[in-house]
């Protein structure tokens, strides 16, 4: 599974986050937007300008909002 969405800036360890209202859990995406943690960490004004990255996780617990 992917999870992904709006990358934003934020005060954390890898100096990002998903944009909360933007965030998506996929099986699917687009391959150019795929990456890892540490690939957005490491160039957060591309995401930033790229707009939404997805990172491949597991997924064990999800919320409705």
């Amino acid at each position: 599974m992917w999870v992904g969405g709006v990358v934003q800036r934020y005060d954390n360890k890898w100096g990002f986050r998903f944009k909360q209202e933007t965030i998506i859990i996929a099986q699917i995406t687009i391959e150019g937007a795929q990456a890892t943690i540490h690939f957005i960490s490491d160039d957060i004004d591309y995401w930033l300008n790229f707009g939404i990255a997805y990172v491949g996780s597991i997924i064990i617990e999800t919320h409705e909002t």
